[in-house]
Protein backbone atom coordinates (compact mmCIF):
# COMPACT_ATOMS: atom_id res chain seq x y z
CA UNK A 1 0.00 0.00 0.00
CA UNK A 2 1.62 3.47 -0.98
CA UNK A 3 1.34 4.88 2.63
CA UNK A 4 2.17 8.56 1.48
CA UNK A 5 -1.36 8.88 0.51
CA UNK A 6 -2.13 8.45 4.24
CA UNK A 7 -0.19 11.61 5.64
CA UNK A 8 -2.41 11.54 9.22
CA UNK A 9 -1.53 7.55 9.49
CA UNK A 10 -1.14 6.67 13.25
CA UNK A 11 1.74 4.10 13.26
CA UNK A 12 0.95 3.29 17.20
CA UNK A 13 -2.65 3.58 17.68
CA UNK A 14 -2.53 1.88 21.22
CA UNK A 15 -0.65 5.26 22.48
CA UNK A 16 -3.39 7.40 21.16
CA UNK A 17 -5.93 8.89 23.28
CA UNK A 18 -9.27 11.05 22.68
CA UNK A 19 -7.82 14.32 21.74
CA UNK A 20 -10.48 16.60 19.32
CA UNK A 21 -7.89 19.32 18.69
CA UNK A 22 -8.21 21.98 15.95
CA UNK A 23 -5.72 19.85 13.68
CA UNK A 24 -8.10 16.64 14.46
CA UNK A 25 -11.12 18.37 13.66
CA UNK A 26 -9.91 19.22 10.03
CA UNK A 27 -7.71 16.48 9.19
CA UNK A 28 -9.37 14.28 6.48
CA UNK A 29 -10.19 10.69 8.17
CA UNK A 30 -9.44 9.08 5.06
CA UNK A 31 -5.69 10.30 4.86
CA UNK A 32 -5.40 8.37 7.88
CA UNK A 33 -6.82 5.83 10.17
CA UNK A 34 -8.31 7.58 12.89
CA UNK A 35 -11.93 8.82 12.73
CA UNK A 36 -12.83 11.95 15.34
CA UNK A 37 -16.30 12.13 16.40
CA UNK A 38 -18.16 10.15 13.52
CA UNK A 39 -22.48 10.65 14.46
CA UNK A 40 -24.34 8.01 14.71
CA UNK A 41 -28.39 7.69 15.83
CA UNK A 42 -29.12 4.67 18.08
CA UNK A 43 -32.51 3.15 17.18
CA UNK A 44 -34.97 0.67 18.21
CA UNK A 45 -36.33 -2.05 16.25
CA UNK A 46 -37.94 -5.14 17.27
CA UNK A 47 -36.09 -5.17 20.92
CA UNK A 48 -32.82 -4.40 19.37
CA UNK A 49 -31.36 -0.58 19.63
CA UNK A 50 -28.05 0.01 17.81
CA UNK A 51 -26.61 1.92 14.98
CA UNK A 52 -24.11 1.65 12.18
CA UNK A 53 -20.61 3.26 12.24
CA UNK A 54 -19.22 4.00 8.99
CA UNK A 55 -15.66 1.66 9.48
CA UNK A 56 -15.46 -1.43 11.85
CA UNK A 57 -13.88 -0.24 14.65
CA UNK A 58 -10.14 -1.69 15.66
CA UNK A 59 -10.02 0.23 18.71
CA UNK A 60 -12.34 2.48 20.60
CA UNK A 61 -10.95 6.11 21.98
CA UNK A 62 -14.42 7.56 22.70
CA UNK A 63 -18.15 7.47 22.60
CA UNK A 64 -19.54 10.67 23.59
CA UNK A 65 -22.69 12.38 23.46
CA UNK A 66 -24.06 15.52 21.51
CA UNK A 67 -21.81 18.06 23.63
CA UNK A 68 -19.41 15.81 24.04
CA UNK A 69 -18.89 16.57 27.58
CA UNK A 70 -20.86 13.00 28.87
CA UNK A 71 -18.56 10.32 27.64
CA UNK A 72 -20.28 6.55 27.62
CA UNK A 73 -18.44 3.22 28.74
CA UNK A 74 -18.14 0.44 26.97
CA UNK A 75 -19.52 -2.99 28.39
CA UNK A 76 -22.06 -0.84 30.85
CA UNK A 77 -23.53 1.54 28.12
CA UNK A 78 -22.86 0.09 24.66
CA UNK A 79 -20.75 -2.68 23.01
CA UNK A 80 -19.45 -3.03 18.82
CA UNK A 81 -19.68 -6.01 16.70
CA UNK A 82 -18.08 -5.13 13.81
CA UNK A 83 -19.18 -1.80 12.81
CA UNK A 84 -22.17 -1.83 14.80
CA UNK A 85 -22.78 0.01 17.73
CA UNK A 86 -25.58 -1.76 20.32
CA UNK A 87 -27.01 -0.33 23.42
CA UNK A 88 -26.73 -2.48 26.57
CA UNK A 89 -29.57 -3.44 29.48
CA UNK A 90 -28.78 -0.09 31.68
CA UNK A 91 -27.33 2.11 29.23
CA UNK A 92 -27.34 5.92 29.67
CA UNK A 93 -27.43 6.49 26.12
CA UNK A 94 -31.00 8.09 24.62
CA UNK A 95 -32.05 6.49 21.54
CA UNK A 96 -34.98 6.75 19.36
CA UNK A 97 -37.75 4.33 17.68
CA UNK A 98 -37.81 3.72 14.23
CA UNK A 99 -41.20 5.09 14.10
CA UNK A 100 -39.96 7.97 15.75
CA UNK A 101 -37.84 8.64 12.40
CA UNK A 102 -41.12 9.02 10.64
CA UNK A 103 -42.86 11.39 12.99
CA UNK A 104 -44.65 8.63 14.71
CA UNK A 105 -45.09 8.90 18.45
CA UNK A 106 -42.59 11.73 19.00
CA UNK A 107 -41.69 11.73 22.72
CA UNK A 108 -42.42 15.08 24.77
CA UNK A 109 -40.96 17.63 24.94
CA UNK A 110 -40.94 17.35 21.65
CA UNK A 111 -44.64 19.43 19.71
CA UNK A 112 -45.92 19.39 16.49
CA UNK A 113 -46.69 22.93 15.09
CA UNK A 114 -47.35 24.09 11.44
CA UNK A 115 -44.44 27.06 12.25
CA UNK A 116 -41.61 26.68 14.34
CA UNK A 117 -41.12 29.84 16.68
CA UNK A 118 -39.14 27.12 19.61
CA UNK A 119 -36.28 25.28 18.50
CA UNK A 120 -35.80 23.63 21.72
CA UNK A 121 -39.22 21.43 21.14
CA UNK A 122 -41.28 22.14 17.65
CA UNK A 123 -41.25 19.97 14.65
CA UNK A 124 -43.27 20.32 11.24
CA UNK A 125 -44.23 17.37 9.44
CA UNK A 126 -42.58 17.86 5.48
CA UNK A 127 -45.07 15.27 3.91
CA UNK A 128 -46.29 12.29 5.77
CA UNK A 129 -42.73 10.38 7.01
CA UNK A 130 -40.50 13.71 7.45
CA UNK A 131 -39.62 14.93 11.02
CA UNK A 132 -37.81 18.74 10.25
CA UNK A 133 -36.90 20.54 13.24
CA UNK A 134 -34.15 22.12 14.72
CA UNK A 135 -34.12 20.83 18.15
CA UNK A 136 -32.53 18.20 19.95
CA UNK A 137 -34.88 15.45 18.62
CA UNK A 138 -31.73 14.60 16.30
CA UNK A 139 -28.79 16.19 17.40
CA UNK A 140 -29.51 15.69 21.25
CA UNK A 141 -29.58 11.70 20.27
CA UNK A 142 -26.88 11.09 18.17
CA UNK A 143 -23.57 9.91 19.93
CA UNK A 144 -20.21 10.80 18.69
CA UNK A 145 -17.52 8.04 18.07
CA UNK A 146 -14.02 8.31 18.06
CA UNK A 147 -11.90 5.33 16.61
CA UNK A 148 -8.99 3.54 15.27
CA UNK A 149 -9.96 1.79 11.68
CA UNK A 150 -7.93 -0.46 9.31
CA UNK A 151 -6.87 0.92 6.15
CA UNK A 152 -8.08 -2.09 4.16
CA UNK A 153 -11.82 -0.86 4.49
CA UNK A 154 -11.31 2.35 3.35
CA UNK A 155 -11.43 3.27 -0.21
CA UNK A 156 -9.62 6.52 -1.04
CA UNK A 157 -11.14 6.90 -4.36
CA UNK A 158 -14.49 7.48 -2.55
CA UNK A 159 -13.29 10.38 -1.48
CA UNK A 160 -11.54 14.13 -3.05
CA UNK A 161 -8.53 14.21 -3.54
CA UNK A 162 -6.03 16.58 -4.15
CA UNK A 163 -5.65 18.79 -7.11
CA UNK A 164 -2.95 21.19 -7.79
CA UNK A 165 -3.47 22.85 -11.56
CA UNK A 166 -7.45 23.22 -11.41
CA UNK A 167 -6.89 26.76 -9.14
CA UNK A 168 -3.89 28.13 -10.32
CA UNK A 169 -4.02 31.62 -9.18
CA UNK A 170 -5.24 30.46 -5.64
CA UNK A 171 -2.48 27.73 -5.34
CA UNK A 172 0.57 29.47 -6.19
CA UNK A 173 -1.02 31.97 -3.35
CA UNK A 174 -1.40 29.58 -0.81
CA UNK A 175 2.29 28.14 -1.56
CA UNK A 176 3.35 31.73 -1.64
CA UNK A 177 2.22 32.41 1.46
CA UNK A 178 0.14 35.86 0.35
CA UNK A 179 -3.00 36.89 1.58
CA UNK A 180 -6.08 35.06 0.42
CA UNK A 181 -9.85 36.57 0.14
CA UNK A 182 -12.36 33.80 -0.05
CA UNK A 183 -16.12 35.14 -0.63
CA UNK A 184 -18.72 32.41 -0.22
CA UNK A 185 -22.47 32.88 -1.79
CA UNK A 186 -25.17 30.19 -1.00
CA UNK A 187 -27.92 28.49 1.22
CA UNK A 188 -28.58 28.05 4.76
CA UNK A 189 -25.74 24.97 4.23
CA UNK A 190 -23.06 27.52 3.15
CA UNK A 191 -24.79 29.66 5.57
CA UNK A 192 -23.54 26.92 8.91
CA UNK A 193 -27.16 26.80 9.48
CA UNK A 194 -27.35 23.89 12.05
CA UNK A 195 -23.94 23.95 13.02
CA UNK A 196 -23.74 23.51 16.37
CA UNK A 197 -22.28 27.22 17.06
CA UNK A 198 -24.93 29.10 15.04
CA UNK A 199 -27.69 28.24 17.22
CA UNK A 200 -25.11 28.61 20.39
CA UNK A 201 -25.29 25.15 21.41
CA UNK A 202 -22.85 22.77 22.83
CA UNK A 203 -20.01 22.19 21.44
CA UNK A 204 -20.36 25.11 19.53
CA UNK A 205 -18.35 24.39 16.46
CA UNK A 206 -18.20 26.81 14.04
CA UNK A 207 -19.23 26.24 9.95
CA UNK A 208 -17.55 24.55 7.72
CA UNK A 209 -16.59 28.00 5.75
CA UNK A 210 -14.80 29.50 9.00
CA UNK A 211 -13.11 26.18 9.49
CA UNK A 212 -11.95 26.49 6.36
CA UNK A 213 -10.25 29.56 6.91
CA UNK A 214 -8.80 28.28 9.82
CA UNK A 215 -7.79 25.66 8.04
CA UNK A 216 -5.97 26.71 5.27
CA UNK A 217 -4.33 29.32 7.40
CA UNK A 218 -3.06 26.35 9.55
CA UNK A 219 -1.78 24.27 6.88
CA UNK A 220 0.22 26.79 4.69
CA UNK A 221 0.33 29.93 6.96
CA UNK A 222 -1.31 32.65 4.71
CA UNK A 223 -3.66 35.16 6.37
CA UNK A 224 -7.07 34.15 4.93
CA UNK A 225 -10.10 36.78 4.98
CA UNK A 226 -13.53 35.51 4.43
CA UNK A 227 -16.91 37.23 3.68
CA UNK A 228 -20.01 34.96 3.81
CA UNK A 229 -22.78 36.29 2.16
CA UNK A 230 -24.86 33.11 2.31
CA UNK A 231 -28.98 33.39 3.22
CA UNK A 232 -30.66 30.28 4.70
CA UNK A 233 -33.66 29.60 1.80
CA UNK A 234 -32.24 31.32 -0.96
CA UNK A 235 -31.89 29.84 -4.47
CA UNK A 236 -29.23 30.26 -7.58
CA UNK A 237 -31.42 33.14 -9.20
CA UNK A 238 -31.04 34.97 -5.68
CA UNK A 239 -27.53 34.50 -5.89
CA UNK A 240 -27.32 35.81 -9.25
CA UNK A 241 -29.04 38.87 -9.00
CA UNK A 242 -27.23 42.33 -9.57
CA UNK A 243 -26.59 43.44 -5.83
CA UNK A 244 -25.22 40.23 -5.13
CA UNK A 245 -22.87 40.77 -7.73
CA UNK A 246 -22.05 43.72 -6.48
CA UNK A 247 -21.75 42.59 -3.03
CA UNK A 248 -19.53 39.91 -4.51
CA UNK A 249 -17.42 42.16 -6.62
CA UNK A 250 -16.78 44.52 -3.57
CA UNK A 251 -15.18 41.68 -1.51
CA UNK A 252 -12.79 41.08 -4.31
CA UNK A 253 -12.31 37.32 -3.98
CA UNK A 254 -9.69 35.23 -5.15
CA UNK A 255 -12.04 32.72 -5.19
CA UNK A 256 -15.47 32.53 -4.93
CA UNK A 257 -17.54 29.26 -2.88
CA UNK A 258 -20.97 28.70 -4.53
CA UNK A 259 -23.28 26.25 -3.21
CA UNK A 260 -26.94 25.85 -4.30
CA UNK A 261 -29.54 23.45 -5.61
CA UNK A 262 -31.71 22.44 -2.52
CA UNK A 263 -33.81 25.29 -2.64
CA UNK A 264 -33.44 25.31 -6.14
CA UNK A 265 -34.85 21.52 -6.29
CA UNK A 266 -37.96 22.49 -3.66
CA UNK A 267 -38.94 25.45 -5.95
CA UNK A 268 -39.11 23.36 -9.50
CA UNK A 269 -35.96 25.42 -10.91
CA UNK A 270 -34.98 23.94 -14.22
CA UNK A 271 -31.46 22.67 -14.29
CA UNK A 272 -31.28 24.65 -17.58
CA UNK A 273 -32.20 27.55 -15.47
CA UNK A 274 -29.82 26.46 -12.67
CA UNK A 275 -26.73 26.05 -14.99
CA UNK A 276 -27.44 29.72 -16.65
CA UNK A 277 -27.87 31.34 -13.37
CA UNK A 278 -24.49 30.06 -11.98
CA UNK A 279 -22.56 30.49 -15.17
CA UNK A 280 -24.12 34.39 -15.30
CA UNK A 281 -22.77 34.55 -11.64
CA UNK A 282 -18.64 33.06 -12.97
CA UNK A 283 -19.06 35.32 -15.87
CA UNK A 284 -20.07 38.38 -14.50
CA UNK A 285 -17.51 38.11 -11.29
CA UNK A 286 -15.14 37.87 -14.20
CA UNK A 287 -16.15 41.01 -15.86
CA UNK A 288 -13.87 42.57 -13.37
CA UNK A 289 -11.67 40.67 -11.52
CA UNK A 290 -10.87 38.26 -14.54
CA UNK A 291 -8.19 36.58 -11.51
CA UNK A 292 -11.25 35.01 -9.75
CA UNK A 293 -11.70 31.59 -9.63
CA UNK A 294 -14.67 29.07 -8.52
CA UNK A 295 -15.63 26.29 -6.36
CA UNK A 296 -18.52 24.53 -6.61
CA UNK A 297 -20.21 22.08 -4.54
CA UNK A 298 -22.42 19.68 -5.15
CA UNK A 299 -24.92 19.27 -2.12
CA UNK A 300 -24.51 16.99 0.56
CA UNK A 301 -27.55 14.49 -0.07
CA UNK A 302 -30.56 16.01 1.90
CA UNK A 303 -33.76 13.76 3.36
CA UNK A 304 -34.18 11.75 0.00
CA UNK A 305 -37.95 11.14 1.17
CA UNK A 306 -38.63 15.39 0.73
CA UNK A 307 -36.41 15.62 -2.53
CA UNK A 308 -36.43 14.85 -6.27
CA UNK A 309 -33.30 13.30 -6.19
CA UNK A 310 -32.69 13.01 -9.64
CA UNK A 311 -33.16 16.73 -9.84
CA UNK A 312 -29.94 17.01 -7.86
CA UNK A 313 -28.32 14.61 -10.46
CA UNK A 314 -29.41 16.53 -13.55
CA UNK A 315 -28.26 20.14 -11.47
CA UNK A 316 -25.14 18.88 -10.75
CA UNK A 317 -24.15 17.27 -14.25
CA UNK A 318 -24.67 20.70 -15.12
CA UNK A 319 -21.87 22.04 -12.51
CA UNK A 320 -19.42 19.57 -14.38
CA UNK A 321 -20.27 21.01 -17.16
CA UNK A 322 -19.19 24.62 -16.44
CA UNK A 323 -16.24 23.16 -14.98
CA UNK A 324 -15.25 21.61 -18.53
CA UNK A 325 -16.16 24.87 -19.85
CA UNK A 326 -14.67 27.49 -18.05
CA UNK A 327 -11.16 27.60 -16.48
CA UNK A 328 -10.09 28.09 -13.04
CA UNK A 329 -13.49 26.42 -11.76
CA UNK A 330 -13.08 23.29 -9.29
CA UNK A 331 -16.52 21.32 -8.78
CA UNK A 332 -16.17 19.46 -5.14
CA UNK A 333 -18.85 16.67 -5.11
CA UNK A 334 -20.48 16.30 -1.76
CA UNK A 335 -22.98 14.48 -3.42
CA UNK A 336 -21.39 11.74 -4.36
CA UNK A 337 -19.39 11.17 -0.78
CA UNK A 338 -22.65 11.12 0.43
CA UNK A 339 -24.18 8.92 -1.67
CA UNK A 340 -21.25 6.26 -0.54
CA UNK A 341 -21.54 7.01 3.12
CA UNK A 342 -25.72 6.63 3.11
CA UNK A 343 -24.96 3.23 2.36
CA UNK A 344 -23.34 2.37 5.14
CA UNK A 345 -25.09 4.78 7.70
CA UNK A 346 -28.99 5.90 8.01
CA UNK A 347 -29.75 9.91 7.19
CA UNK A 348 -30.65 10.53 10.70
CA UNK A 349 -27.34 9.92 11.83
CA UNK A 350 -26.25 12.70 10.05
CA UNK A 351 -28.51 15.79 9.61
CA UNK A 352 -28.84 18.53 11.82
CA UNK A 353 -32.50 18.97 11.12
CA UNK A 354 -34.01 16.34 9.51
CA UNK A 355 -34.27 17.39 6.33
CA UNK A 356 -31.49 18.90 4.45
CA UNK A 357 -28.69 20.45 6.77
CA UNK A 358 -25.79 19.18 8.11
CA UNK A 359 -24.88 18.45 11.74
CA UNK A 360 -21.26 19.45 12.94
CA UNK A 361 -20.29 15.51 11.34
CA UNK A 362 -21.28 16.09 8.16
CA UNK A 363 -20.20 19.52 8.43
CA UNK A 364 -16.94 18.61 8.89
CA UNK A 365 -17.44 16.13 5.91
CA UNK A 366 -17.19 19.40 3.73
CA UNK A 367 -14.52 21.09 5.56
CA UNK A 368 -12.50 17.97 5.28
CA UNK A 369 -13.62 17.58 1.17
CA UNK A 370 -12.17 21.12 1.00
CA UNK A 371 -8.87 20.72 2.32
CA UNK A 372 -8.43 17.28 0.59
CA UNK A 373 -8.67 19.39 -2.41
CA UNK A 374 -6.26 21.94 -1.82
CA UNK A 375 -3.78 20.78 0.84
CA UNK A 376 -1.56 18.29 -0.82
CA UNK A 377 -0.20 15.28 1.32
CA UNK A 378 2.94 16.50 1.92
CA UNK A 379 2.04 19.61 3.33
CA UNK A 380 -0.48 17.47 5.39
CA UNK A 381 2.34 15.27 6.34
CA UNK A 382 4.30 18.60 7.42
CA UNK A 383 1.76 19.68 9.82
CA UNK A 384 1.80 16.14 11.61
CA UNK A 385 5.22 16.12 12.12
Amino acid sequence: MDMSQFPGYQNDPDLLSYDFSALNRMRPYWKGNVMYNETVLMVEDGGVISGKLLLAPQRILSVRDFSLQVEYVSGQDYEIVGNVIRLVSGSRIPYLTKANLSGQNIPSPYRLVTSISNTLTDYVMMGANVVYTESPLWYGNQLSVSYVFDLKDLDPSDYPAYDGTTLPNLMAKLEAQDPIRITAIGDSVLAGCSSSAYFNREPYMPNFMELTEEGLEEYYGNEVQLTNLSVGGTTSFWGSNPTNLVDIKESAPDVLFIHFGINDCGSGTSPNAFRDNIELMILSIREDLPGCEFVLFTAFAPNGNAYDQMRFEDYWEKLRLLESNHPGVKVIDLWSLSQTLLETKIYEDMTGNGINHVNDFSSRIYLMSILSTFVSNETMKSKEE
